[in-house]
Parts: C-alpha cells; structure tokens; sequence
C-alpha cells in the first residue's frame, strides 16, 4: 500500500502508483482523499523541479485544482488557498500563462480576505505583483508587494518564513526602481526576518543568510567592481566573495547597519559612516571624498 510521503528521493516510485489513485480514493474519506492527491502532487513537484518537463506542471495543476474542490467541501479554506497559489505558479512561472494565473491569485487574494487566512493573502499578492511587475505596471506590482509584507507579518503560522520571501521580492523590485529611502529600512528587516527563520527550523537557512548578505553590500554601495575584476566576482556568491577579499572592507560592515549621527550644521539631516574607512559623511549616494582610492 502506498506510504503516503513524497520528497526528492522517492518521487519516482509515488508516481508509479498513480494509475491508482482512483483505486486508492475510492471509498475513502474526504480528509484521506486530501492526502493522497496531495502525495502524487508532490510527486510532480518534485519531478518538476528535477526535470524541468511541462507536463509534471500540467500534473500539478490538475491534481491542485481536484484539491481546491475537496477542501472547499471540507471547509479548509487556508489551504485551499495555498492550492489556488500553487495552481497559479505552475500556470505563469512554468507556462507562462499569465491571465489564468491572475484569475487564480485573485480568487485565492479573496478567499484569504474574506476568512481571515493572511498567509493565502501574502501569497496572492506576491504573485499578483510579480505578474504586474513582469507586464510593466511597476507601480501597482509594487504595491501589492508591500501588501504581501504587510500580511505575511499577520499570518497564522510560518509568519518568519512568509516574511522573508515577500521582502525578498519587494526589495529586488526596490532596487530596480533605485527607491534607496525605502530600502534603508528594508534589508535589516529582512535580516531579522531570515534569523527568525534559521530559529524557527533549527538550522541555518544559508541561501536566505547569503542573499541578506547580498542585499547588505549592494545598499551599503560596497558592490563597485571595476571592469577588470574576474568574471565570477559578478555572480550573486562571486561579488560578496570579492568584497569581503577587499583589504579595507570588514564582515561588520557589511552585516551591520549604518551607525547614524547628526550633522551639527544641520541636526535633521542624518550622516553616516563610511563603511570602507569609516570616515564620516552625509546619507547620499556619494561616499567619503577618498571613495575613488578605495575602488
């Protein structure tokens, strides 16, 4: 009888016992139907990501919306929501099917409003904001970001996690925009929002820790690579690599926010230090005056 568990190792033997899934359904109760379609849909998540192949996503999308009726009878509205989500990220990150995935966003958005599950309407949000930002309107995507932030901190459960991966997204899309003002804030609350993570599961989530990092350097404008730098030192890992190999950068520098002081000449206009020597200067986009000796 099949186990019903599903991860990376054993996809492929849970596929092969999908021409049972009806064998498998009949009879049961709704709450076991639940999980034995979700079994085979992770199964094709799993395939997915391994393979790369459409039809594992069109799979999922099938399997998900069987879902998404079943846990409506069943009242589960927060996860009927996810499955709206999961449905809608298969139909644009996979097929590229952008007005089906909106349509299915927005009844999970509102699904999550109307019942109170925040972490379906974080996730809509997010993805009705990539759509956006993806079809030109910059301005409303990045509302709906901030939306997804503002809810991912209200969520039910996995607020840390939620968090995090709408602030991921709000602040890639922020340094598109060049919003340094609003990023300011930003960064350090993902930072926060990474290490509750890494405690929440016991562990240190090194992707997201790497990516603070990342974030850090390029707001702190430690990132200037001249031209003739290796080729690696322009990738993600490479360019924090280069910087901390720089003799006058320190690891405090870049995991630590600017210590602000006032100007005395003018006290509402904040000054910083310089994280490459420490000297200090205003909060604009110019370094000290020895910027060019550093770089």
């Amino acid at each position: 009888m099949l186990e019903l568990a599903a991860d990376s190792d054993d996809w492929r033997g849970v596929l092969k016992l999908e021409g049972r899934m009806e064998e498998l359904l009949e009879g049961q109760e709704d709450a076991r139907c639940n999980i034995v379609i979700h079994t085979f849909m992770t199964g094709h998540v799993f395939a997915r990501d391994s393979t790369g192949s459409r039809d594992h996503s069109l799979s999922v999308i099938r399997l998900e919306e069987r879902r998404v009726e079943l846990l409506g009878k069943m009242e589960r509205f927060r996860d009927q929501g996810e499955a709206l989500c999961s449905i809608a990220d298969n139909l644009f990150g996979f097929l590229g099917r952008t007005r089906e995935a909106t349509t299915y966003f927005t009844r999970a958005r509102d699904l999550g409003a109307s019942h109170g599950f925040f972490s379906a309407e974080s996730a809509a949000c997010l993805g009705l904001g990539g759509i956006a930002i993806f079809e030109g309107r910059r301005k409303e995507g990045l509302e709906l970001l901030r939306n997804a932030v503002a809810a991912a901190t209200l969520a039910e459960e996995d607020a840390s996690l939620l968090e995090a991966n709408a602030l991921d997204r709000l602040i890639k899309a922020l340094f598109q925009t060049d919003s340094i003002d609003e990023l300011e804030p930003m960064v350090p609350r993902y930072r926060e929002a990474v290490q509750a993570e890494s405690r929440r599961i016991g562990r240190l989530s090194a992707a997201a820790e790497l990516q603070s990092l990342y974030f850090s350097s390029r707001l702190h404008q430690v990132l200037c690579i001249p031209s003739h730098c290796p080729p690696h030192a322009f990738t993600e890992a490479g360019s924090i690599c280069h910087v901390l190999h720089r003799a006058r950068v320190t690891t405090r520098a870049l995991l630590e926010p600017f210590t602000l002081s006032r100007n005395a000449d003018d006290p509402k206009r904040p000054r910083v230090r310089c994280v490459l020597c420490w000297t200090s200067c205003a909060r604009t986009r110019q370094q000290c005056k020895t910027w060019r000796d550093h770089v």
